[in-house]
């Protein structure tokens, strides 16, 4: 996310009763059978009985790398979900597949993305010939916040926000070279998401579209 929206759902956890510590760091968590404290690298102790780590996770390959399969940032498999080896497949968070829609290797980390790969590599085991053609998404709750997001945002190089980020109801569009590539909503309308991922799909240049883009009162079926 960038700052302005990463700034407003801060203001947003902290007007509901959550503290940041953005300067500090955990150095160690405190107590005997069970927590009672995080002390911090400022010296200062947080007192509580539960701590929650999120940390990111790193794929599991050494059974994968052990029988000789290509492993590099999770087990390398082509479109078909196929590894190095004709009869071994590998699907979900390790996999790290070819996204024929974006032209580059990814690996994600969603149920959504398991599920769906875990039947083609089904398929595709039992004779199909699928190719991954699954547009990834993430969605999530932030207490009455809910938040959509499809498509590659990592390359884009500009972002338009559709709605006004203090309704907290409206969504932040990436794009490139004129071309949607991504979508990340909080609170918005439903009814656009299908049009925004046919834009994503079909690669259209809006190029001088960016005020419609913008304006709510111009429905995006007809870009």
């Amino acid at each position: 996310a960038d700052a302005a929206l990463a700034h407003m759902v801060q203001r947003y956890c902290e007007g509901k009763g959550i503290t940041f510590r953005t300067q500090d760091q955990a150095a160690a968590i405190l107590g005997q059978d069970r927590v009672t404290s995080v002390k911090m690298k400022s010296g200062q102790a947080l007192s509580c009985d539960f701590v929650c780590v999120g940390v990111g996770i790193v794929p599991n390959v050494e059974l994968a790398r052990d029988a000789g399969l290509a492993v590099d940032n999770g087990v390398v498999v082509d479109e078909y979900l196929r590894t190095s080896h004709p009869d071994v497949f590998a699907a979900g968070d390790v996999a790290n597949y070819v996204d024929l829609l974006f032209g580059r290797r990814r690996r994600v980390e969603h149920w959504g993305h398991a599920e769906y790969t875990g039947q083609l590599a089904a398929q595709n085991m039992t004779g199909g010939a699928q190719p991954y053609d699954l547009l990834t998404y993430v969605w999530s709750d932030i207490f009455d916040l809910h938040l959509e997001f499809a498509g590659d945002e990592s390359e884009h190089d500009q972002a338009l926000t559709r709605g006004r980020l203090e309704d907290r109801a409206f969504t932040i569009l990436y794009l490139k070279d004129h071309r949607l590539t991504a979508y990340f909503a909080i609170n918005a309308n439903a009814k656009e998401f299908p049009a925004l991922q046919r834009l994503i799909r079909s690669k259209k240049d809006l190029g001088g579209k960016e005020a419609q883009l913008q304006d709510l009162a111009i429905s995006l079926k007809t870009l």
